[in-house]
Parts: C-alpha cells; structure tokens; sequence
C-alpha cells in the first residue's frame, strides 16, 4: 500500500472515531470505557488499511454467482526505449515526503526534551507538583492534603496512564499534521483525572472539589506526567466529580461503534490502490483478481466466463496465441511513461457480446502515466471475436487480461517490443 494513502486513511478514521466519541461518549461518566474507547479506536484507526481485504466485498455480493477462477492468459510486452539524460528534479510526492519527515522530525524531538524534563523533574524535589509518571509519583511534602493528592496519582499508577499518554504522543508524532490527534491525546489526559478524581473523592467530594480549587492556579504541569494540579481542565473536573451517574443504558451507545468499525473496514477494503512508482525495472505486483459467473438463463443478458457452464469458449480470430501478438503489437507504450521509467502490470476486463464485439472495457488497475489508457485505445482496434456459446446459442463472455510491461534500455537505441505469451497465469 502507498504510504501516503495509508496515512490519509489512518487520519480520516481517527477523525470519525474522534467525532463519535465527541457526539456520543464524551460527557457519560463511563470514564474506564470511554478509556478503551479512545485507546482502542486509535490502534484500529492504524490498523484498518492494513485489514483490507477482497473477501469483505464478496460478502456484500448480493446476487447468486459461480465464482470461477479462471486464466484466459497474460501477456508480457517488453519495451526497449533509449536511455534519458534529462535531469529529473524533486517530484510532487518526494516533496510531500520530505515536509513529512521534517514535521514528524521535529515532533519526536520535542517528545524527546519532554522525557528529557519529566526525567529531571523526577530526580529533583518537586516544588508545588505532584505527578506521577509510571510507577514513580512525586509530590511536594509541604502541599495540603499530601495523602489525598497521592491517593489520586496511585490511581493513574496502577491503571498505567502513563502508557496511553506515551501511545498518543507517538501517534501526533506519526500524524503530527493533524489536530485530531492532538484532541485525542487531551481526551484521554482528561479521561486519566476524571478516572483518579472519581476514586479519591470518596466519599466527600465536595471538600475534593475545594482542593482542586485551592491547590490548582499558579502551577505549571508536566505534558507527558499526570499532574494533579491541572489548570486547563479543572473546571470540567469538578462538573464530572459532581455530575450525575449516566444510566446504563447508555452503555448501549458504546455498541453503535461495532457497526462503525465494520464500515471502515468496508470503506478501506473498497479503496483501490493505484500506485505510480517510477523505478526503472520495478514490476509492480498485483493479486488477481477472481471472475465472476451469474447463474441465469442465456437468454437473459447474463455475463459467463470461462469455466462457467460453456460449451464453446470465445475465440480470437486465429487462435489466442494471435491475440497475445494482436496485443503486443498495437499496444503503444506511452512517452511520459517511457520518459518516468515505469514498468508495472495492467489489469483489463472486457466482454465478448455474442455477435464478438467487446464491450464494456474497462481498466482495473494501472501502472499510471497513460499506461491504462494506452491498453483501452489497443482494444478499440480490435477485431471480432467468435463468441461463447450454451447449447449453440451465443452468450456474453466476460474476460480478463494481464499485461506486465516491462520497460528494458538496449544500447541507447530503440527496439521494437516484443510478446511473451502463456496459457497459464504466471503472475
């Protein structure tokens, strides 16, 4: 998978699983599950693209089909071009590349000098602060109501919170350009002291409340610590230490993510990768694709293919090595892909009618700069086929076609291309 593509999946499943919790969770006291929630869609949101799969579109196939894998051939045009001289400058994608890794660069350094601060912090004695981070807690001896304020940070202790404050500073570093990120990871700071406050204001939490106010101004926390004393938020603290219990049928709304979850992983799974690498002899290697059948009188307009119940395959005039000849002769490899290097395979599928024409051409993946296009004006040159038949009465035939194209340099002279051919799916 392209990287980039997978970075704008991973970004706009962070973005949807964020709005969820936003519109749904964020203010139910469920606060250990909106904890999970949080953790969990951001290793799902990583994880999604990597799950996508053919198998989860077969299963929203809806009509009845004979699934038929079936090699009707492939083709291989080699194509000898002369060597460029042509200095080639920074492309579009190299630059994206390279404000990337500048920004994910500069972002981990950051995260860096923070562990660099937490660790002196640590080794010195707090004045005003208490924090803990993992299982150290560090809490300034002269501050009111010590024991209380340390019951709070034995809470984030032992549920390590420290672990998912690191997680999520790894995921900005990663995902740096995008503010959900960062919301996240202040979702889930602010979900850690709701979780500590909840179990150390038991059972008074009115006098809890009055500590928060009282201990809280003036005092700078560390980011990657959980603080006690936490300005920004202390307002909702004390509105969630006192808000009413949610019901628990709103643990039903935590269900609606099941549905949420499986929609991503169809709408990744729908994604068609097209890949536009450039590297001069790199093939680029692609699943094949299975052909369908629909399982419908003949007479209906329904597309077969080879393999399905035929009596009569359709044919090439002369044969399909002819075709495989037809094919690497008029196929015109594009300049701009000459000019970029590419090679790559080319996925077609086609319909022979029954009176031989093909229809319905279409290009199913590509090796881009033209290459797609190149193959869908070669098929317009060609001529009629003998068509399928069932009990001697034409069908429509679908079929499905392989051309890896290999771009060769020989001499600095240009060579005509050639064809392999093969009975046999090699690819």
């Amino acid at each position: 998978m392209n990287g980039l593509i997978y970075l704008l999946q991973v970004n706009l499943y962070l973005l949807l699983f964020y709005l969820f919790y936003l519109v749904l969770l964020r203010n139910e006291t469920f606060f250990k599950l909106n904890r999970v929630y949080l953790v969990s869609s951001a290793i799902v949101s990583l994880l999604i693209p990597i799950l996508r799969s053919d198998w989860v579109r077969e299963l929203f196939v809806t009509e009845k089909v004979y699934s038929v894998t079936q090699s009707v051939g492939s083709a291989i045009i080699v194509y000898s071009a002369p060597v460029t001289t042509k200095p080639e400058g920074v492309s579009t994608q190299q630059l994206i590349w390279i404000i990337y890794a500048i920004g994910a660069g500069a972002a981990f350094l950051h995260f860096l000098w923070k562990l660099y601060r937490v660790s002196k912090s640590l080794r010195s004695n707090p004045e005003k602060q208490a924090f803990s981070f993992f299982k150290k807690v560090a809490v300034d001896e002269n501050l009111p109501e010590k024991e209380l304020i340390i019951k709070h940070e034995l809470v984030h202790v032992k549920q390590w919170h420290s672990a998912d404050v690191i997680f999520f500073e790894l995921l900005t570093i990663v995902n740096w350009f995008n503010p959900i990120a960062y919301l996240y990871k202040k979702a889930v700071k602010n979900i850690h002291e709701f979780i500590a406050d909840e179990t150390a204001a038991n059972p008074d939490k009115a006098s809890y409340a009055m500590l928060l106010l009282t201990t809280t101004f003036g005092v700078q926390p560390h980011q990657l610590t959980n603080s006690f004393f936490n300005q920004s938020i202390l307002k909702r603290r004390i509105f969630m230490l006192h808000k009413t219990k949610s019901r628990k049928a709103a643990i039903l709304k935590y269900g609606l993510s099941a549905p949420l979850f499986a929609g991503m992983v169809i709408l990744s799974s729908a994604t068609v990768d097209k890949s536009n690498e450039t590297s001069r002899k790199q093939v680029l290697g692609f699943p094949t694709p299975p052909l369908t059948s629909q399982a419908l009188p003949a007479d209906t307009g329904a597309i077969y293919t080879v393999g399905s119940p035929l009596d009569v395959n359709p044919e090439f005039p002369g044969g399909m090595a002819k075709f495989y000849q037809f094919v690497a002769k008029n196929y015109e490899y594009p300049k701009e892909a000459q000019e970029k290097g590419v090679s790559g395979k080319i996925f077609l599928s086609f319909v022979v009618e029954k009176d031989g024409s093909l229809k319905e051409k279409k290009v199913v993946r590509d090796a881009g700069f033209g290459t797609g296009n190149q193959a869908l004006k070669m098929l317009e040159k060609c001529p009629k086929w003998e068509p399928g038949k069932i009990k001697g009465k034409a069908v429509r035939v679908a079929y499905t076609l392989h051309i890896a194209l290999q771009l060769d340099i020989k001499n600095g002279k240009k060579v005509d291309s050639y064809l392999l051919y093969s009975d046999k799916d090699s690819f």
